[in-house]
């Protein structure tokens, strides 16, 4: 099992294709998890009152960060499951 938490070094898509790619290269099968941050970047709760009580500059350098600026929403989810793992699923009648 491979549990795939985003890096934000790449777009989602070609990141969890490399991981995947990286499986059946290498011969082996693997149920793989991705593991996507959409909702509360910061905490559990009120994110907008949250991010407005820091400091401006703290504002600054989380604006900054891949984490919100590559979200990923609940269509580009439904998208790279079909696109991207589609490829790559098994029917049990497969196996």
């Amino acid at each position: 099992m491979h549990n795939h938490i985003l890096s934000g070094a790449f777009p989602p898509e070609q990141e969890f294709d490399d991981a995947i790619r990286a499986y059946k290269d290498a011969g082996m099968r693997v149920l793989f998890c991705p593991g996507v941050r959409n909702d509360n970047p910061f905490v559990y709760g009120d994110n907008k009152n949250f991010f407005a009580s820091l400091p401006q500059h703290v504002q600054a350098v989380l604006s900054s960060l891949p984490l919100l600026a590559r979200r990923v929403t609940s269509t580009r989810y439904e998208h790279f499951m079909q696109s991207t793992m589609g490829p790559y699923a098994m029917l049990a009648s497969d196996r």
